[in-house]
């Protein structure tokens, strides 16, 4: 295998090995994931602090899941996706090791939610950009199925969480999950580089307009750029209620008598809607004529409904099951437009860095919720106000939405934003430049 990849492996070729490569590391992520909620009840148990408290470990993890992009997307862009993906494996393997050992609970945050947590984060935004480099006109099916395989993780990792801590206690459990973390050092290896062009599209295109040569792009071009903010706002709201979602299900539903043992088959409803939500989503938005932003708008409101009224309903096994097939089907296909609309919006060749930077806004975000929920219910004594509220935090995302339409391009001059724009899209879908990988 060459060292550099072709263009024949746009599409086609080398691609479909790195999206079965992805797709396996969304599996582990997507278990890794899920595991926290049943770790957070763990911890509460062993350790007999406040929810609140408790919660900062399986939320830090969470956050900087998403909280690292920036830095991520630094690596990314300096070195590169292998060597970012590599370096996150090892860092979270560690931090994992360590907090097995953990013997208080600032100790567990500092390993498990802190070093783990840093080292998932720089492989999280990686995994959720690398297609974007290796598909073009398949893009939006190629990233419906890669974020379909998280599902597949969340599904059978509930039932190999609940084996290993039943059986073996959580700090095997919290080892187990660090040697899974060590194969994404295997998965980096299968990232090979491609020639790098040193115009970017948008200067190409600006060069082509009016004859004129690129001036450098500022550092911080994106803070003047209106729709970087509404992205990166939405996304930090959505995970507000995806964080309170992923840490204190387990324990509401324990709250309303579901037993201990019926978990993991809710988990796997969970993550097999998941997935199929996302490969119908990805089948859809693959279609040029979708409006991918009226499809992101949708099911982020849709979702958000289920949540604010899940209390309300879901006060047994069957209203559980029927919030576990709704959340997920609207949050499965909510994901699946993220980075094909950054790239509509933005250009691949930004690709990497407003990724980073939306997981960023999503890292405080996944911190926020279920902190938030955890001070809730040590003030209520229930869970079922942090459902109430997160889904208010899904729908504020879901309407932000709305504002792009409105929104005008600030790092072009105003006379020729609407050309500029048109034929950016229109060469999009028609060739693809090529970066360092």
């Amino acid at each position: 295998m060459s060292s550099m990849v072709t263009n024949k492996d746009i599409d086609g070729g080398w691609a479909w090995v790195v999206l079965a490569a992805t797709s396996l590391g969304m599996v582990a992520a997507g278990t890794a994931a899920v595991a926290t909620g049943f770790l957070q009840v763990e911890f509460l148990d062993t350790f007999s602090q406040s929810t609140g408290y408790t919660s900062l470990v399986t939320s830090t993890f969470l956050c900087l899941e998403l909280g690292m992009g920036p830095f991520s997307s630094v690596l990314c862009n300096v070195f590169s996706i292998r060597v970012a993906v590599m370096t996150g494996g090892v860092l979270m393997s560690l931090g994992l090791i360590i907090a097995s050992f953990s013997n208080d609970l600032l100790h567990l945050l500092l390993a498990f939610g802190a070093l783990g947590g840093a080292g998932f984060g720089l492989i999280y935004t990686p995994l959720n950009v690398i297609l974007g480099h290796y598909f073009t006109h398949r893009q939006p099916l190629a990233n419906g199925i890669s974020l379909a395989s998280c599902g597949t993780g969340l599904a059978v990792g509930a039932y190999v969480a609940i084996w290993l801590i039943d059986g073996y206690g959580w700090r095997l459990t919290v080892s187990a999950l660090a040697c899974v973390s060590l194969q994404f050092c295997v998965i980096g290896c299968l990232y090979f580089p491609t020639k790098h062009t040193k115009a970017t599209l948008c200067c190409t295109r600006r060069r082509r307009i009016r004859g004129q040569c690129c001036k450098p792009e500022t550092r911080l071009w994106f803070l003047k750029d209106a729709r970087w903010w509404i992205m990166c706002s939405n996304y930090g709201l959505l995970m507000i209620g995806y964080g309170i979602q992923i840490v204190h299900f387990p324990a509401y539903a324990e709250s309303v008598h579901i037993d201990h043992v019926l978990l993991p088959g809710l988990y796997t409803t969970y993550g097999v809607v998941i997935s199929i939500a996302r490969v119908l989503c990805g089948v859809l938005c693959n279609d040029t004529t979708v409006d991918l932003q009226m499809v992101f708008f949708s099911t982020q409101v849709l979702e958000g409904l289920v949540i604010v009224f899940m209390p309300l309903y879901a006060k047994d096994y069957v209203g559980v099951l029927a919030y576990q097939i709704l959340v997920s089907l609207f949050y499965g296909a909510s994901l699946v437009p993220l980075t094909p609309l950054v790239v509509q919006l933005f250009g691949v060749d930004r690709l990497s860095t407003v990724f980073g930077w939306i997981m960023l806004w999503g890292g405080a975000g996944s911190l926020a919720g279920p902190v938030i929920a955890g001070w809730l219910h040590d003030v209520t004594l229930s869970y079922s106000s942090g459902f109430h509220v997160g889904g208010l935090f899904v729908i504020a995302a879901a309407l932000l939405i709305l504002l792009i339409p409105g929104c005008k391009l600030a790092t072009f001059e105003s006379q020729d934003e609407d050309t500029v724009e048109t034929l950016v899209h229109k060469e999009q879908t028609v060739k693809r430049p090529s970066f360092d990988l």
